[in-house]
């Protein structure tokens, strides 16, 4: 009888078109009396959950994968029991002709602690600086670890790592640890032969997952199922280097967390129609595995700091990554915390109060040389601590590591309401003009875009982000409007999508401005500006040179605060700025020339 790698074989010479063809091939391979796996294993949700990760491939690389590869990857997946989904407990890969299943660092602690009831497992990098010591005796084992700062990412200087687990088998407990140098490290790095991939799109992820193979070699001897995984990630390291793609084939920023429900809505609406309901269907399996996670493993803080800093260095500004670190190391200076599950709604309430009394402590006079003293920790600060805390830890909902729990809970400091500041008309003026005619030094197809960057934000009001991902399909001339609507990578603020009407100097300038590519914005070397260049090069060599203060978001404030000048109600204005709530408009209520004893003469003579 063919077995299934035999099955695999027979098709080995033959490319798949994208998802669609790779969907339509599991679905006839399993109904093949040869094809042997556990009856017991939904099939068609396996199918969904690997298919869904094909797609975040590039099709022209999926496109060159064979079926027999294909085959394979599908079929390891379920005879090891690590599915290749969401939570990426696997991952694909693709290796000249061949779709590569590999497993991933979450995999080997999801099969620890199948094996292991109950186990606790901590994996953790080391710096020359961080403090680790450690004794085991009759099986158990004592460790004492202070890391030098609670988030690292300067991989190039660890100097090793370890495993700590910790387990109760027959009624006894038992714990261990294993110890990696930073040689045998780079060793295991250099036997794999990967010139690219994880390991340098991940390097902290996959310095963690050797040393927890490792671990798992010598804790798991004889046990078929950790046995069997290890020889399956074994091939990633007999694999030519000659083979292994670019790091761009897979996007490992996205494989790595549970996407979010409207990320994946969002793709949904792009589904053909006859594959609409397997991706709705899909959508269901991963809300339903999230309600069905009645316990959670424990999760180290530090070891989630880590991939959570990896994740928003490829999908968050900068100065909102800095922030993010900043608020986690007001938090471990407050409570020390170990666990992710220690964070909770009660603690946060705490945590706020400590901020606020930390910071009244804090004489005047010394707050240039306390510099967490300034800015950070006034009210507004503290408000944004906490709310960076709150959003780390919807995330790791998103993820699965955590029990939902109600953040919106803990209350904000009332702060004292200040005046919104805007260009006057005058100002908008100069600032025009200055780019204007610094534009008019360069040819036609190399003109800067900061003209364009202050108009859409002055004249139609966008947010940065939303300048940035503006395309040419977005504006429509003849009805002349201009609408901001969710891309593949990116959604607006709240998901709020709205047509704004184009001003009449705003849609000359762009009917005559050229198309260097699908997005409206770019630099004069025909490449995308990066988010940070809004914020820096407008306010320093722009503004600056003008004379006066501001950033682009300063821009959307002017729009919104001439309309209101010029009698706009502020529900109109809400809708043009794409507020969720008018609340947020009425810091512009000041502006409104139809004051209060103005309203109270507007009424009828009876």
């Amino acid at each position: 009888m063919e077995n299934n790698t035999q099955l695999a074989i027979k098709d080995a010479d033959i490319v798949v078109s994208g998802a669609r063809e790779i969907s339509e091939y599991l679905r006839t391979l399993i109904q093949s009396p040869k094809f042997i796996t556990n009856p017991m294993q939904n099939l068609n949700d396996r199918i969904l959950s690997f298919v869904y990760q094909c797609k975040k491939m590039k099709p022209e690389d999926l496109a060159q994968c064979t079926r027999g590869s294909i085959a394979e990857a599908f079929k390891t997946s379920l005879d090891v029991g690590l599915p290749v989904n969401a939570y990426q407990l696997a991952y694909l890969t693709k290796y000249g002709k061949e779709l590569a299943y590999h497993v991933g660092y979450k995999g080997y602690l999801y099969k620890i602690r199948q094996l292991r009831k109950g186990a606790y497992v901590e994996v953790h990098l080391l710096w020359a600086e961080d403090e680790f010591s450690y004794q085991s005796q009759s099986g158990r084992t004592e460790y004492t670890y202070k890391p030098a700062k609670p988030v690292r990412s300067d991989f190039g200087a660890v100097i090793g790592g370890f495993v700590y687990m910790a387990w109760t088998q027959n009624g006894h407990e038992y714990s261990c640890i294993h110890t990696m140098s930073r040689e045998e490290i780079d060793k295991a790095k250099k036997a794999s032969k990967a010139q690219y991939g994880p390991w340098v799109m991940w390097t902290g992820e996959m310095m963690k997952k050797v040393i927890l193979r490792r671990a798992c070699k010598l804790e798991f001897i004889g046990e078929p199922e950790m046995e069997r995984i290890i020889e399956i990630d074994n091939k990633e390291y007999d694999r030519p280097a000659r083979q292994m793609q670019q790091p761009d084939t897979v996007n490992y920023a996205d494989v790595q967390p549970l996407e979010p429900e409207e990320t994946l809505q969002a793709e949904i609406i792009d589904e053909p129609a006859d594959e609409g309901a397997a991706a709705q269907r899909m959508l269901a399996e991963i809300k339903a595995a999230q309600k069905a996670r009645s316990k959670y493993g424990a999760t180290p803080l530090l070891s989630f700091a880590d991939r959570y800093f990896e994740w928003a260095q490829a999908n968050k500004a900068r100065q909102t990554v800095a922030r993010d670190k900043i608020s986690l190391e007001y938090l471990q200076e407050f409570a020390h915390i170990k666990d992710l599950m220690d964070i909770t709604p009660a603690l946060l309430d705490d945590f706020k109060t400590w901020l606020k009394n930390r910071t009244e402590k804090v004489r005047p006079k010394d707050k240039k040389k306390h510099p967490r003293a300034r800015g950070v920790l006034g009210l507004h600060g503290i408000n944004r601590t906490i709310q960076s805390i709150k959003v780390i830890m919807r995330k790791a909902e998103a993820w699965g590591l955590v029990k939902p729990q109600n953040w919106s809970s803990i209350s904000k400091f009332k702060t004292p309401k200040g005046r919104v500041e805007f260009f006057e008309a005058e100002e908008l003026s100069q600032i025009l003009s200055y780019v204007r005619s610094v534009a008019a030094e360069y040819p036609p197809d190399k003109t800067p875009p900061w003209e364009t960057v202050v108009l859409l934000g002055a004249r139609a009001g966008l947010r940065r982000a939303e300048i940035h991902n503006l395309m040419w399909k977005d504006i429509d001339f003849q009805k002349g409007i201009l609408s901001v609507t969710p891309k593949k990578d990116w959604t607006p603020k709240d998901y709020e999508c709205r047509d704004i009407p184009l001003s009449e100097d705003l849609e000359k300038h762009l009917q005559h401005l050229p198309h260097k590519g699908p997005y409206v914005i770019y630099d004069r070397y025909g490449a995308r500006l990066s988010l940070d260049s809004y914020t820096t090069y407008f306010r320093d060599k722009i503004v600056k040179k003008c004379g006066l203060e501001g950033n682009v978001h300063k821009l959307r404030h002017t729009f919104a605060s001439h309309l209101v000048q010029n009698g706009v109600d502020l529900y109109t204005v809400s809708k043009l700025l794409g507020h969720s709530s008018i609340k947020t408009t009425e810091i512009y209520a000041h502006l409104s020339p139809v004051t209060l004893a103005g309203a109270i003469k507007k009424l009828p003579k009876v």
